[in-house]
């Protein structure tokens, strides 16, 4: 399956089934508390991740495959359709992978769109963080370029930067 999470134009969620050909697509109304969209969110980078209860064992799927539930954690983004003025999103998106919908993820400490971004695991024996590196803050075209790395744990529910500043922002990287 291959799955399409939003864009500058695209307010969906989209899925193909690379063996049968059915598409599907879900669109997802609703804000986050900043008041913007929750389906408007462009220059994305995708984490994918199992689910995992508070205490880090992963969430079934509802599907019944046998696999985990799986989310993706969009942990940046610009919001809206006009080239060159789009603004940096405060809030994580993330998408439910068995129902395409989106949620409210956790407040940004460095809002930025245009990041890269990895799950990565920092501490041994737990579920991997969501970490972002760089991005833009502000407008898309004249924002400021961060240096940041921060990683979101989710068994704490926190943000933590254990790899410090990049030694220079940038943004549209790539991971």
């Amino acid at each position: 399956q291959i799955v399409n999470l939003l864009g500058r134009y695209s307010r969906h969620v989209e899925a193909i089934d690379m063996i049968s050909g059915r598409y599907t697509s879900k669109t997802t109304e609703g804000r986050d508390p900043s008041g913007a969209l929750l389906a408007d969110l462009n220059h994305v980078s995708a984490v994918l991740v199992d689910t995992i209860y508070s205490n880090g064992t992963a969430v079934p799927s509802s599907a019944g495959l046998g696999r985990p539930k799986q989310e993706v954690w969009l942990p940046c983004g610009f919001h809206g359709d006009a080239v060159n003025s789009e603004t940096s999103s405060e809030f994580v998106r993330i998408v439910d992978m068995d129902t395409m919908t989106i949620r409210v993820g956790p407040k940004l400490p460095s809002a930025g769109g245009a990041c890269t971004s990895l799950a990565i695991h920092v501490l041994p024996n737990e579920p991997p963080m969501i970490c972002s590196f760089a991005g833009t803050r502000g407008k898309h075209d004249s924002g400021e370029f961060l240096p940041q790395t921060q990683c979101y744990d989710r068994l704490r529910k926190r943000w933590w930067s254990p790899f410090g500043e990049m030694p220079f922002g940038l943004d549209h990287g790539n991971a």
